[in-house]
């Protein structure tokens, strides 16, 4: 998924070409107590088709929602309900009064699913020499149907 056409556009290279290089990207994940990684899977069906992250960026006072899906699998409503059972999970325990979401201006699918899950536009940023867009979401707001 790291090699996808959407993925090095819009979250970029990772320099994952191997399997050595898999493993190393997916330990560095998993000893980083700041990123949260699932993994969204069909009922029934082992192999995943995308991930929903949570991660705590240096820059951020509250978490960064992300999210990302094998192009075959995109754009069927797999990541709005994933992210909606996180943001559902994270409001009933009462995690975060807010959470991001940063995103390339050009992510317009991204930026619609943001929307649709009841992030707002905040403000542009200017992060790792490109413009990207801040969205917030008030999780004492109810999910967006």
């Amino acid at each position: 998924m790291l090699n996808t056409p959407g993925w090095l556009e819009f979250i970029g290279d990772r320099n994952v070409r191997d399997e050595a290089g898999a493993y190393a990207y997916i330990n560095k994940i998993n000893e980083n107590p700041a990123v949260n990684y699932w993994t969204v899977c069909l009922p029934g069906k082992p192999a995943p088709i995308g991930v929903i992250s949570l991660i705590q960026r240096d820059y951020l006072d509250f978490p960064d929602l992300g999210f990302a899906f094998l192009p075959e699998f995109g754009r069927n409503g797999y990541a709005f309900e994933a992210a909606s059972v996180l943001l559902d999970h994270l409001r009933a325990e009462s995690h975060y009064p807010r959470l991001y979401a940063v995103v390339f201006p050009e992510n317009t699918a991204s930026i619609r699913l943001l929307v649709k899950l009841g992030f707002h536009f905040e403000r542009p940023e200017r992060l790792e020499d490109r413009e990207k867009l801040l969205y917030s979401l008030d999780m004492s707001q109810p999910l967006m149907d």
